[in-house]
């Protein structure tokens, strides 16, 4: 073999040039450009796009429990409107508060009780309904003082037991006398 094929039988890299490192360097400058101008930013916004979905799936999520409980106490609403329809208890105006003292009089009266006095108050305004404060005093046998509250629970649904006072001696509850004093309150309708 000669010196010449010898030569050419190795291989060898070509000189660089500096047109090759100018277009290797183009080249690397539109690969950041590439990188920093179009996926850098497609990157940040595939995690903000994640996020925000997340975020809606966990405010959707939300937002069908606030539902299910927004109509559980809209049912549970018209049960209770349904039922205060439905129930038998119509107030009376304040001003017929006469009327009303005489049946608990004769209430009293039916239960073996002596009413002494009765001092109605005037009327107190509420949001829903009045209130008038009733204060009955009187006498009569302990057991007949129980038996005319629990008539008066019976009979007169839109009357409260505010206090009771009783004054007597306990040697025997059924024949001993005692007095009372009743504080009720009187719901009414408003005027």
């Amino acid at each position: 073999m000669n010196k010449k094929e010898n030569n050419s039988s190795q291989w060898r890299f070509p000189k660089f040039s500096t047109v090759d490192a100018g277009g290797l360097g183009l080249c690397v400058v539109g690969l950041l450009l590439l990188f920093f101008a179009g996926i850098r930013p497609n990157i940040h916004l595939k995690q903000a796009a994640a996020v925000q979905i997340t975020q809606m799936q966990a405010q959707r999520e939300e937002v069908a429990q606030l539902q299910a409980q927004s109509a559980e106490l809209s049912k549970k609403l018209d049960e209770t409107r349904k039922a205060l329809s439905d129930t038998v208890l119509q107030l009376m105006p304040a001003s017929k508060v006469n009327r009303h003292i005489s049946k608990l009089t004769d209430l009293a009266t039916d239960s073996k009780l002596r009413i002494d006095d009765i001092e109605p108050s005037k009327p107190i305004k509420g949001p829903l309904c009045d209130t008038v404060p009733l204060v009955l005093g009187g006498r009569g046998r302990f057991s007949d003082c129980t038996a005319f509250l629990s008539r008066i629970n019976e009979q007169f649904p839109d009357v409260s037991v505010e206090s009771l006072e009783l004054i007597g001696t306990p040697a025997n509850l059924t024949t001993t006398t005692v007095e009372f004093r009743l504080n009720l309150l009187w719901y009414a309708s408003p005027e």
